[in-house]
């Protein structure tokens, strides 16, 4: 297994592969019917090379989605 540091930052594939494995099966089907075929297939690629996450692994990518989904919201809302 890949150690998680900053110096090993994953891809951006291998993140969605992470997230998507600590999600819930249904979550995860939902998302992934929302990707293209290339990315999808690259996706599940890399979520079948991955033994197991360490809990660093899955708090580093849940608490970087987080942040991205907070930083949209904020950016959606707008304001002066």
């Amino acid at each position: 297994m890949q150690k998680f540091n900053q110096a090993s930052t994953p891809s951006g594939v291998r993140k969605s592969a992470l997230l998507l494995l600590s999600l819930g099966q249904d979550q995860a089907a939902e998302i992934l019917k929302h990707l293209d075929d290339t990315m999808l297939e690259a996706v599940i690629l890399e979520m079948s090379k991955i033994r197991s996450i360490s809990k660093e692994e899955r708090d580093q990518v849940l608490s970087e989605f987080h942040s991205t989904i907070s930083e949209l919201k904020d950016g959606a809302q707008g304001g002066l």
